[in-house]
């Protein structure tokens, strides 16, 4: 096991959603294009089954999709670019398994060529893209390129990195991408009269 840092986000050849038609795990095929209609964004994460850093926070990542969709208007996709032959744990069968144990309520797409992971320049797993829609074009552009959370990620699992606090990096900024960054709350400034 080889800990890699993804891309920074300057660093893609893309900056629009490299569109795709992948099977997902209830055996039909979804397109980026779909995924997309009457959305304000698209989070695509490149996971697969047997990675100790998807594992570590997979429940995270399940809750904080469905707070992308139920408040921000943002669907997200799972893609497994994995070759099933280097770890069987990666197969699609077990996809099925691990979308299921893991109350995934977003599809789960097979990449068997790879080449969607190639065309995404994604490295690892998880590796995160965030596309907003731009509202001039209707075009979904990449917007963030990041991790999810605060976790740092050790070969044994996870670890906070402020204490039992997790900060859900990838949701604020995406509240902030769209438009729903929260106000500031708190005292007055007092000014001179």
């Amino acid at each position: 096991m080889i800990l890699l840092n993804g891309k920074n986000i300057a660093d893609h050849k893309f900056k629009e959603l490299p569109k795709f038609n992948l099977k997902n795990i209830d055996d039909n095929f979804i397109s980026s294009d779909e995924l997309c209609e009457n959305r304000d964004g698209l989070l695509v994460m490149f996971i697969c089954n047997h990675c100790p850093y998807v594992k570590a926070i997979v429940k995270n990542i399940a809750e904080d999709t469905n707070d992308l969709l139920k408040n921000l208007n943002i669907s997200s996709v799972a893609i497994n670019s994995n070759d099933p032959h280097y770890n069987q744990e990666d197969s699609f069968e077990n996809m099925k398994k691990f979308a299921f144990d893991n109350q995934f309520s977003f599809s789960y797409l097979f990449d068997e060529t790879q080449e969607i992971a190639k065309n995404f320049d994604a490295v690892c797993t998880p590796d995160f893209f965030l596309f907003i829609k731009n509202k001039a074009n209707g075009k979904f552009i990449l917007s963030h390129k990041g991790r999810l959370n605060n976790f740092v990620y050790t070969k044994s699992g996870k670890q906070s990195s402020d204490g039992e606090i997790i900060q859900r990096e990838l949701y604020t900024i995406a509240e902030y991408l769209i438009g729903k960054s929260k106000n500031s709350l708190g005292c007055s400034i007092k000014w001179k009269e």
